[in-house]
């Protein structure tokens, strides 16, 4: 019987593997975005153990800042000395090879027999090689539970942490660098509670590159790195010697690295850490707690009942220190990501950002289960109506996080309400906070501007939203408006910043020749944005207004003040120095201010209002029969009254149907 029992549970940590693989590989949404071309990095350093990408057909861009990430081109290529670079972190790249190179023969691969890059190659990959690495994560929870908790508890937290956290709606649907750095943490974290139980010790050399190689493919696993070595050097000192001369040797390989391809010491990813934005802050932290779209106790309610664990038997915990250890981590990556410029993740599903403390979630799961197993112990059998209840509710919360989770991975509707209609949350990061459509339910509520009551698709209903909305118009068009407000605020007496002819001339110069799709159009683009940027500020009108006397902080605070404050204290500084150190013109610094999101954001009701007129009705706002500015408010008030939804507006409907419209174009 006991024989029976240990071969049993020794199949369990196999089963979990096998069967969160299976789950894993057969939910259909794929969310391949950031790790685009790191499977091609994978190959390149297979075929030809090269970081550069030069040897494929890929755009080259020198790199740009704009406070998120570097532009122009794709956003996730760089070049540097003249080569081509994957611009996010190599780690997961590196550690990929054994894997791509298994796949490789089975005719999985990111480069066409052209030598092209294979897109559809790379998303296959990414499938297979992410599901497999979040199927081993599930079965390292197991082991790591069972540390604490008997063998059908263990269980229970090894499923709730694969399918009820990001584990399955998002470091199981592509290569993020997430998904290899929380295999390393689950590892990390196992290997600290083995310590704590004192079954066995570990290895600092194979702690040290651990959490090394975290850093590696993604810097805010800083985090976790930090605050373990300083659990090290508190309470297993012997150990820290070997463990930061480790680390430090990992660290020096890094800076060669970087050193050697780059030309400094860290990559350029690494410098988006250095530009946090405090400004931000409250918002950003509450969205990333309970906000209907990147909510993190909205979408892993589970924790709410973990938190309630440990609070509720904390008297009863065991392995304070990993408890303690556990909260610090999750606490400081809330923290950091809530300090990030794009703070709501991007396109993503739900708090992807705090990916990576899901390993310290599970482990405070299996604490909290633990202290609330032992007070039921010591508690006699007829009063534990109490525990039956909390139980209950831990299930109930548990199955809701399974649903939501779920739902991520196996709806194609909550990655594709990233994009919207009505709102692409890149431009417009409020929406994360529209609980009348939350992601987590897309593909179950009727979308608002898709496919919705009338089963009509946004861009056949009204065209003029959906091209404002288009990348081809935010690039030209609006760049246009924002150049207009950035330089001189609005019209005197007037709520808007350009005129119907002077936006037509500006519009056409910086889309001219520019075939959106076709091969060339980002750099023929660029070149467009700089010559209308050169010649804006070499007209009388600009330079009248800012003649070579105005001091670089004098001209960059009017710009910013005409943009409604877009810019923080740390940006306008750095823009400031930028011009006084010639790093910067006066042209390229009026595109940086009409180019920031801050203020793409806070002018896009404004504009698109505007662009009604002029696309509609081909006038401005207080010309023809309007002879004042009360149908652009009335409608700039209604847009705003519906959280920038120009559907619940019924704005565009009221144009195409007004008389004026239809008498101008015959209908």
């Amino acid at each position: 019987m006991i024989t029976r029992i240990i071969k049993l549970e020794s199949l369990t940590g196999p089963l979990i593997f096998v069967l969160m693989l299976i789950v894993f590989l057969l939910s259909p949404v794929r969310q391949v975005t950031d790790s685009r071309y790191s499977m091609l990095l994978t190959q390149s350093l297979l075929e030809r153990g090269s970081f550069r990408l030069d040897h494929y057909a890929l755009p080259r861009h020198e790199p740009e800042w704009d406070k998120a990430h570097f532009k122009y081109g794709d956003y996730r290529l760089e070049a540097s000395r003249g080569h081509v670079y994957y611009y996010y972190p190599p780690g997961s790249s590196v550690l990929s090879a054994p894997f791509v190179a298994l796949l490789n023969p089975f005719g999985l691969s990111a480069v066409g027999d052209d030598n092209a890059y294979d897109h559809q190659g790379e998303v296959k990959i990414e499938a297979i090689l992410a599901a497999f690495l979040m199927a081993a994560l599930s079965c390292i929870f197991f082991y790591t539970a069972r540390l604490i908790l008997p063998t059908k508890w263990s269980v229970l937290v090894a499923l709730g942490g694969a399918l009820g956290t990001q584990v399955y709606s998002t470091a199981s649907r592509a290569l993020w660098s997430h998904t290899w750095g929380i295999l390393l943490l689950g590892i990390v974290v196992f290997l600290l509670a083995r310590r704590e139980a004192r079954q066995r010790g570990f290895s600092p050399v194979l702690l040290a590159s651990l959490l090394s190689w975290l850093y590696f493919i993604r810097p805010t696993f800083a985090v976790s790195i930090l605050a373990v070595s300083v659990y090290l050097f508190l309470f297993r000192r012997s150990l820290f010697p070997r463990y930061a001369v480790t680390g430090a040797l990992w660290l020096l390989v890094f800076v060669l690295y970087s050193w050697t391809h780059f030309g400094q010491l860290l990559p350029s990813y690494y410098r988006l850490f250095s530009r946090l934005e405090p400004d931000h802050f409250p918002e950003a932290l509450a969205a990333n707690l309970v906000s209907p779209s990147r909510g993190l106790l909205v979408y892993v309610p589970v924790l709410l009942f973990v938190a309630f664990l440990l609070v509720r038997h904390r008297r009863q915990l065991v392995h304070r220190r990993l408890v303690w250890l556990s909260l610090i981590v999750i606490a400081a990556d809330l923290a950091a990501v809530s300090l990030f410029p794009v703070w709501w993740a991007g396109h993503s599903f739900g708090p992807r950002f705090m990916t990576g403390s899901v390993p310290w979630f599970v482990l405070l799961g299996a604490l909290g289960l633990r202290a609330s197993l032992t007070w039921r112990a010591g508690r006699a059998a007829d009063s534990l109506a109490g525990w039956r209840a909390q139980s209950a509710f831990g299930v109930a919360l548990l199955v809701l996080s399974v649903f939501i989770n779920a739902n991520g991975a196996i709806q194609q509707a909550t990655w594709e309400w990233n994009e919207g209609p009505p709102l692409n949350v890149d431009l417009y990061p409020e929406r994360v906070w529209d609980w009348r459509q939350p992601q987590f339910l897309a593909g179950y509520l009727p979308s608002r501007g898709g496919a919705g009551a009338g089963g009509r698709d946004v861009k056949h209903d009204d065209p003029s939203a959906a091209f404002f909305l288009s990348v081809e118009f935010q690039q030209t068009g609006y760049l246009v408006y924002l150049m207009h407000k950035a330089a001189y605020g609005d019209i005197p007496g007037a709520p808007v910043p350009v005129r119907l002819a002077d936006f037509l001339r500006d519009a056409s110069e910086v889309g001219q020749g520019v075939v959106f799709g076709q091969d060339g159009w980002q750099q023929k683009l660029e070149a467009n944005k700089q010559a209308l940027a050169s010649g804006f500020t070499s007209r009388p009108r600009f330079a009248a207004r800012y003649p070579q006397s105005v001091t670089p902080e004098a001209f960059v605070d009017a710009l910013n003040a005409n943009s409604n404050g877009a810019l923080s204290q740390a940006e306008r500084d750095a823009l400031v120095s930028e011009l006084k150190d010639g790093v910067k013109t006066r042209a390229q610094a009026l595109r940086a201010v009409a180019e920031d999101p801050d203020m793409r954001r806070k002018e896009f009701n404004r504009a698109f209002v505007l662009m009604q007129y002029f696309a509609y009705l081909r006038r401005d706002p207080d010309s023809g029969p309007d002879t004042d500015f009360s149908g652009y408010n009335f409608w700039l008030g209604k847009l705003d009254e519906s959280g920038g939804d120009y559907h619940r507006a019924e704005m565009v409907r009221a144009f195409i149907q007004s008389a004026e419209y239809r008498k101008k174009f015959g209908q």
